[in-house]
């Protein structure tokens, strides 16, 4: 389920760890999250990280803890700052004791980040484009899900079954006679295939990891269909336009689904995969 796959669960799971156990237990969960996998799409994002969580107490101090992730799975948690973090999140033991008691953790947390109450700052400049683009991706993922299951629940057209009679079954037998003696008689010749002319469609396939495409070049008035053919894990797939291709953006569409946009003028975009959230490409539309 796509809600409990937030981008702050992983930092979340740290926080609830934190408020149970308390500063003098970290050794032990540290044993108990060393080797273990972080899960997609979340590995993706968070797999080779060193982050520091800071709470502000109740009792006025600073609690500082320091996560470090490598190869898509947890490697250390410590008391204390990390040098050189990739990523610095700061929140309160208010908001953290409110998400865990919360019946509804998701929508207490995204309260807290529209009001500022959790706040994070990403080190060097990758990251921050990292991070930039997770911020996009999370206006997405609240309430995506529901829509895409509204927009993949489509009438299916009743096949209406006519019972067999004996004129039927006559029939039916007479056009399978006639059938094998025309195929006897007609000669086979090879299909002529004609190249269509005016707009054609393109198909981009979304693998694990991104996308089949690095770019492509269109014409004006051709379509592009992005297919989710994924198999790994992860089978979900969310297409996001960036600056002046801001318009195309879906909603959240699975295995054997497709998206598809029509672009009317010359111009060139950048698609961001909203799952594999560094994994882009680039559309040049020609006139």
């Amino acid at each position: 389920m796509m809600k409990k796959i937030i981008i702050f669960s992983l930092i979340l799971a740290i926080m609830f760890s934190f408020s149970a156990i308390g500063a003098s237990n970290i050794d032990g969960l540290t044993n108990e999250l060393e080797g273990k996998e972080i899960p997609a799409p979340l590995g993706t994002l968070f797999g080779d990280e060193r982050i520091n969580l800071h709470f502000a107490l109740d009792n006025g101090e600073e609690l500082v803890l320091g996560l470090i992730t490598e190869d898509d799975k947890f490697k250390s948690l410590e008391v204390g700052e990390l040098e050189k973090p990739s990523l610095n999140v700061y929140t309160t033991e208010t908001v953290v004791k409110a998400i865990e008691n919360s019946d509804n953790p998701p929508s207490v947390l995204k309260n807290a980040l529209e009001n500022g109450e959790i706040t994070y700052k990403a080190v060097g400049f990758m990251n921050k484009i990292k991070f930039a683009v997770l911020s996009v991706v999370m206006k997405f993922l609240d309430g995506a899900e529901e829509k895409a299951e509204k927009e993949t629940k489509e009438d299916e057209p009743v096949k209406e079954e006519v019972p067999e009679t004996e004129e039927t079954v006559d029939e039916t037998e007479t056009v399978a006679m006639v059938e094998e003696e025309t195929t006897e008689e007609v000669k086979i010749e090879e299909p002529v295939v004609v190249e269509p002319s005016g707009p054609k469609t393109h198909i981009v396939k979304l693998i694990d990891g991104g996308f089949g495409n690095a770019s492509i070049t269109i014409k004006v008035g051709d379509t592009v269909e992005w297919h989710n053919e994924r198999d790994g894990n992860t089978k979900k797939a969310l297409i996001i336009g960036s600056q002046q291709c801001f318009k195309i953006k879906s909603s959240i569409f699975e295995w054997g689904d497709y998206y598809s946009w029509t672009f009317e003028k010359a111009e060139t975009c950048t698609i961001i995969d909203g799952i594999f959230t560094t994994a882009s490409m680039k559309i040049i539309v020609k006139e």
